[in-house]
């Protein structure tokens, strides 16, 4: 009788250890998650890393203490209940913070501040599920002992080693399965459901002795499979609003794209390709042209400068627009774009036809480091979010592209800069001219109360003209003011007015600090000026 009592008990104990597996590897998918699901308010930075990490190890400290206090003062059938019952009310605990974060994370953008808010939207997502699921290792620890399966630290060694590697097992799975796949505010969901499942599984095969104990666990794991499962299926309709529509979207390592159409005041639809609320490509959908003026100014303005080019490279591709621009002109263009789902979008839905152009699934810094032909102009449009990562913004990676282009070839840059600090362009205008030896700007200078400046920076290994006439034969009438504004205000950028402004490289990279008050700015602008609901990823 002895031998199956111990051999039940070791039974149960095994079970319960497969539990806090399960609970340490979604911790940290909730984690991976709340960063992404939270980014389209708050902005990719720093700030919201520090929030997370915060909040876990403030949630893991709470749950590791209470955790504790309750395994000293509880009776052992006490123990496995609490045990039980904690990872099974956490669904119900993720499902109203899915219900309420839409709502709650654009107020606080938009009201309290990106700093204050990140942190407390990180409270609501990660608060109640952290402090939870983390009181389950003292108390699995405390019931080893009390059951003779471990003796001191061996036993706790042993309940955190088994939870540390299911964080991982957690994170990889989050990131290469959820992620890639499955909008985030459904992934939350999904990793809820799946908690609920296992403590309802493990109850029914190593319930508590106590019945009453057992059927609560049951029937909590029950509700909180329910609702985050009916959320999952019967979300309120975040695809449609007064004025546009959600055409698909598309869950990405690089955040989920949106392909959203328009009506536009004049009676005409437009297509944009929305990453976090931000457009990247815009289209009249009835002709298919380019509605971002800055395309044309981008294109006409390199070819201007060397007319005879007759192959180019563009680095970053979303709607797929500028490669498609080029090949209708005759160029050769190779087309590169860290994001696979990016060509996929463009030909279904901007009209890219991958035809007589290469294109490349790569990061725009190993393309550089290993380019392989020379180009008359390269092309680089290149964001993640509002800025370009910051690794691409470095005199190394320049360098790199300089290597790619032919000695009378031309580097043709669209950037968005502050107009409020003048810093970070001149940063970036000090990176170029640490590689090139000229440099020519063309903006478009916006009203005074516009937080960004659309622009376009022309680099080369020789002299560039000091006036040249941009070609707008092929601008559609509705571009051409803002084609005009940017070509009428060419300007020489020269080396002896940055002297004190020091080039960023990849060892002394401080470009984020310098554009961090710069996108935090436009980052609330972009919340209070979209819709919530094309926000929520």
């Amino acid at each position: 009788m002895a031998g199956k009592k111990y051999s039940k008990m070791n039974h149960s104990y095994l079970s319960y250890l497969l539990l806090i597996f399960c609970s340490g590897g979604i911790i940290l998918g909730l984690e991976v998650l709340a960063s992404r699901i939270m980014s389209p308010y708050f902005g990719v930075s720093l700030y919201i890393w520090a929030g997370i990490l915060s909040i876990t190890l403030i949630g893991l400290s709470l749950g590791y203490y209470f955790g504790g206090i309750m395994a000293r003062r509880i009776k052992t059938e006490s123990v496995v209940y609490y045990f039980l019952l904690f990872p099974a009310i956490t669904p119900i605990a993720i499902f109203l913070s899915r219900i309420i974060y839409p709502d709650l994370f654009h107020y606080l953008a938009a009201s309290i501040g990106l700093i204050v808010g990140s942190f407390i939207g990180c409270m609501v997502l990660l608060g109640v599920p952290l402090i939870l699921l983390s009181s389950m290792n003292p108390l699995l620890i405390a019931l080893g002992q009390s059951q003779a399966h471990s003796q001191g630290d061996g036993g706790a060694g042993r309940v955190f080693g088994i939870s540390t590697i299911g964080s991982v097992a957690g994170v990889i799975g989050t990131a290469f399965i959820l992620i890639p796949n499955i909008p985030n505010s459904k992934g939350i969901l999904i990793l809820a459901v799946l908690l609920g499942l296992l403590a309802l599984l493990t109850t029914l095969i190593s319930p508590p002795d106590n019945k009453r104990y057992k059927y609560n666990v049951i029937i909590a794991s029950l509700i909180g499979i329910t609702l985050c499962t009916g959320s999952l299926f019967f979300q309120r309709n975040n695809q449609e609003g007064a004025n546009w529509h959600v055409v698909e979207e598309f869950p990405s390592f690089f955040n989920t794209i949106k392909v959203v159409d328009y009506k536009t005041d004049r009676g005409s639809k437009e297509r944009v390709y929305m990453q976090e609320g931000i457009p990247q490509s815009v289209i009249d959908i009835t002709t298919g042209e380019s509605l971002l003026g800055v395309n044309y100014t981008l294109l006409n303005s390199a070819i201007s400068v060397h007319p005879k080019a007759e192959s180019a490279l563009v680095l970053g591709v979303a709607g797929g627009l500028v490669p498609v621009m080029l090949k209708e002109r005759g160029f050769q263009v190779d087309a590169v774009d860290v994001n696979k789902k990016s060509f996929f979008i463009a030909e279904k839905y901007f009209n890219f036809n991958p035809e007589g152009i290469t294109t490349y699934i790569e990061d725009a810094r190993t393309f550089a480091n290993n380019c392989p032909k020379s180009y008359d102009i390269v092309y680089v449009d290149l964001y993640h979010s509002i800025a370009p990562p910051d690794y691409l913004m470095t005199r190394e990676f320049f360098y790199s592209l300089s290597q790619c282009i032919n000695p009378n070839g031309i580097l043709a840059m669209n950037t968005v800069q502050s107009t409020l600090n003048s810093r970070p362009l001149k940063l970036l205008q000090s990176t170029l001219l640490s590689v090139f030896t000229d440099l020519v700007m063309l903006r478009n200078i916006p009203d005074p109360e516009i937080l960004e400046d659309n622009m376009i920076l022309l680099a080369s290994l020789h002299n560039l003209p000091d006036n040249f006439d941009v070609d707008s034969t092929d601008v559609p009438e509705p571009m051409k003011n803002i084609f005009q504004k940017m070509v009428s205000s060419i300007s020489n950028i020269y080396k002896k007015d940055l002297l004190d402004i020091r080039p960023v490289t990849d060892d002394m990279n401080d470009i984020l600090s310098v554009y961090r008050e710069y996108m935090m700015e436009v980052r609330r602008e972009i919340v209070l000026n979209t819709d919530k609901e094309l926000l929520l990823n």
